[in-house]
């Protein structure tokens, strides 16, 4: 015998009376035995032409990621570049504020993996990710390092936060350089003395 289920409109709006949050409230409800027997524990199997989501039978309206509609990368980008933020932590910031508008996603390189080409690139800043930048090899890198006659790892370290430094020398050659050449800051620095 098949079972009689109530109708969608019906089973739907006694389920939103229910308050309940997500698939898994739903699913513990289902097995408490709470459930009526005339609403089906799996409702998208018995209710396929209204099925709209979990999200509407539940009464929260939430879309699953999978199934959420997306500006254009072209327009999201944009609209991202507009909000003039400078890095990868002040988007995070923006996301966790709730003013990002939902067709826009948290996660753009989930989305747009075909055109994703880095925060830089998203949010207008164009700055590379270290470890995405293409460095002088250790030679030329030390030979430009050498030659700013600095005396101290110390006084490197003044110097770039003071002066900028060509983007394809690293602020920390003794990580970018660690396995193919680097030999320590007097090496790097032509200095004859510990620093």
């Amino acid at each position: 015998m098949t079972r009689k289920f109530q109708s969608f409109k019906n089973a739907r709006k006694y389920v939103h009376s229910l308050q309940l949050k997500n698939e898994r409230e739903w699913i513990l409800f289902c097995k408490s035995k709470k459930k009526p027997i005339d609403i089906p524990s799996v409702p998208r199997q018995y209710y396929t032409k209204e099925w709209k989501g979990l999200g509407d039978w539940l009464g929260t309206y939430t879309i699953a990621p999978q199934n959420k509609k997306f500006r254009s990368f072209k327009k999201a980008r944009q609209y991202a570049q507009s909000l003039n933020l400078k890095s990868y932590y002040d988007w995070l910031d923006y996301c966790k504020s709730k003013k990002k508008p939902k067709d826009i996603p948290s996660v753009p390189r989930q989305h747009y993996t075909k055109e994703w080409r880095g925060f830089g690139d998203w949010l207008g800043t164009y700055t590379i990710a270290p470890q995405n930048k293409k460095f002088r090899s250790f030679k030329k890198a030390r030979q430009y390092a050498r030659q700013l006659k600095l005396k101290s790892h110390l006084a490197w370290v003044k110097y770039y936060k003071t002066y900028s430094l060509p983007s394809d020398i690293p602020t920390t050659p003794n990580r970018t350089y660690k396995n193919v050449g680097w030999l320590g800051w007097n090496d790097w620095l032509g200095t004859k003395k510990g620093n």
